[in-house]
């Protein structure tokens, strides 16, 4: 193991810098932690022995630079070590493992994406894509791959120029529901990068970041690096997220697409700690875009760690205090100095910034915490709730209502809005124990062996429960006078304030569109001589957000070319 290095940022400093220890800290590592999908190109030999030697060295050390302890990195899984331990996979663009010729460039980046993911997601699984070469068709195969393994997140630290026929690639630079893509925005300041611009993606600019030490403690300062790259895209139109949010200028200084969407450290005379020995002795300072593009990516699969993963970039405008778009947006924290070019207005300057703080090199800003990564935060400081009765029962043969009082606390004065409760429930006649869950507005199952029908049983006839249609179970909510009501034996599920329609089969989630009713009143009736009993309800309250996240960038003619900086100045022997 190399003693850790003099210069360049470690993971309790970038952890420290973003408010992110208590989500790293949040889940433990194994297979159940997020996964984080790294495509590259070229293949870098020593991968997994250069990832093994940075986090054995960095795993609880202290920077002596800014006094930051950092805490535990996991060791990689081996077959020595095979509990508490993260993976780490390295494969070609098709999945297979027969890699690609070396390159000592590539190497470098890899080494550098690594190291960062691990960094910011030290419980994370990592996986390396590596494309056979830096064209932009392999790194785009090795990009599909990358989403069929479905990842909480797919980083991308390479671009290029854009082209007149980039938006047919869209589709795969863009994430899903469940999987965020991140790209890097570029290394050549004010100018639009491809797949950065691409709009299904988060696109990551570069800041410079500093710290200060003072009789009270350190302070972390940012500003736009600048070299980090932004604009106004060429070729993609501006997508229905930016135009029809008030957070971006919609003037007739850009009509399409406008990068940055955020940004993390970029600068290498602020650079990152990186081990590399397939070209190098070990320990390198960098910066770049390929930095901030994993510190982001990372983020993201805390977040998945942490919550409900928000993939889409939009949700990154939505100000998640007031549900609005046309103020600052929390968790994410504005760079308000520095500039990348003299272009007279904010898509290159902070100094120009809009009222809510976007700026072409640095995005809405920076993270602090996860908060602004996931449809809503599992935990909210100084914001509490008491709900009372915790729990309820209802017995056999009788019909029960009770009212759910919410008390906030911790000076939280906004209204509340269900987002999960769970009904722990038995059926004495077959002796099985259910559970049904109303997450984010859908309606779903844990288990559903004993339905053959497939429909839950309170919204519809189950010979297995003895209900049939005339003693179906009822859940109402107040909100607009909306009642969420059982209907007959063929009819579960369909839109909000309609009857289900549709019935929900075996291991598939509802389709009931409730989004976020405010069911802190219902109430529950059984059917007569039916041998149902309920065991409990937990009530699961939380303040709403709505949440998205973003993705990628690379080259068209020449190859793709990655976004790493390195400091020479500041490069360790």
């Amino acid at each position: 193991m190399p003693p850790p290095p003099s210069s360049g940022y470690y993971p309790g400093d970038l952890q420290s810098a973003y408010g992110l220890a208590d989500a790293a800290a949040g889940f433990s590592p194994g297979p159940s932690a997020p996964t984080v999908a790294i495509v590259d190109a070229y293949d870098d030999p020593n991968a997994a022995s250069d990832l093994a030697a940075y986090r054995a060295s960095l795993s609880k050390a202290t920077d002596q630079n800014t006094g930051i302890a950092g805490a535990a990195i996991p060791p990689l899984c081996s077959s020595t070590v095979t509990t508490g331990c993260a993976t780490f996979t390295k494969v070609n663009q098709s999945g297979g493992k027969t890699y690609p010729p070396g390159n000592a460039g590539w190497a470098q980046e890899i080494s550098l994406d690594l190291d960062m993911v691990s960094a910011i997601c030290p419980n994370c699984n990592i996986v390396l894509v590596e494309a056979s070469t830096s064209s932009f068709a392999n790194l785009a195969t090795a990009v599909s791959y990358a989403k069929s393994l479905h990842p909480a997140a797919i980083t991308n630290s390479y671009g290029g120029g854009e082209f007149s026929s980039e938006t047919s690639y869209n589709s795969t630079y863009s994430g899903t529901a469940t999987t965020a893509i991140t790209a890097a925005s570029g290394d050549n300041g004010y100018g639009v990068e491809y797949p950065a611009a691409s709009p299904g993606l988060t696109a990551v600019g570069g800041t410079s970041l500093s710290y200060d030490r003072t009789t009270s403690g350190l302070t972390w300062t940012q500003s736009v690096w600048s070299s980090a790259g932004s604009g106004c895209s060429s070729y993609e139109p501006m997508p229905s997220w930016q135009a029809d949010q008030g957070v971006y200028s919609l003037s007739s200084d850009c009509t399409g697409r406008q990068t940055a969407d955020v940004a993390a450290v970029a600068n290498p005379s602020t650079g990152v700690a990186v081990y590399d020995t397939y070209s190098e002795t070990g320990w390198l300072v960098f910066g770049g875009t390929s930095v901030s593009t994993q510190i982001i990516g990372a983020t993201y699969a805390l977040a998945a760690g942490s919550g409900t993963l928000q993939a889409a970039p939009s949700a990154l405008s939505v100000d998640s205090l007031s549900a609005s778009a046309t103020g600052p947006t929390t968790g994410i924290v504005p760079v308000t100095t520095g500039s990348n070019a003299t272009c007279g207005d904010y898509l290159c300057d902070a100094a120009d910034s809009l009222s809510s703080g976007y700026n072409g090199p640095a995005g809405l800003g920076t993270p602090y915490g996860v908060s602004a990564f996931v449809t809503s935060a599992t935990t909210s400081t100084g914001f509490g709730l008491t709900v009372t009765p915790a729990s309820a029962t209802v017995t056999q043969g009788n019909v029960t209502s009770y009212t759910v009082t919410v008390s906030p606390s911790g000076g939280f004065d906004s209204s509340v809005s269900l987002a999960e409760f769970v009904i722990d429930s038995f059926c004495h006649d077959h002796d099985q124990h259910h559970r049904w869950y109303l997450h984010a507005g859908d309606l779903r199952n844990e288990r559903q062996s004993h339905f053959p029908d497939g429909c839950h049983p309170y919204l519809a006839s189950s010979s297995d429960c003895g209900f049939d249609a005339g003693h179906a179970e009822r859940w109402q909510g107040d909100e607009k006078g909306a009642a969420l009501q059982g209907a007959s034996h063929s009819k579960c599920f369909g839109r909000e304030y309609d009857e289900y329609e549709q019935p929900t089969r075996r291991g598939q989630r509802g389709t009931a569109n409730l989004r976020w009713l405010d069911l802190l009143r219902y109430s529950r009736r059984v059917g007569h001589g039916h041998d149902w009993g309920q065991r409990a309800v937990r009530l699961q309250l939380q303040h709403r957000q709505d949440r998205r996240v973003v993705c990628d960038s690379y080259s068209h003619r020449h190859g793709l070319q990655p976004r790493k900086r390195r400091d020479d100045i500041q490069h360790l022997i």
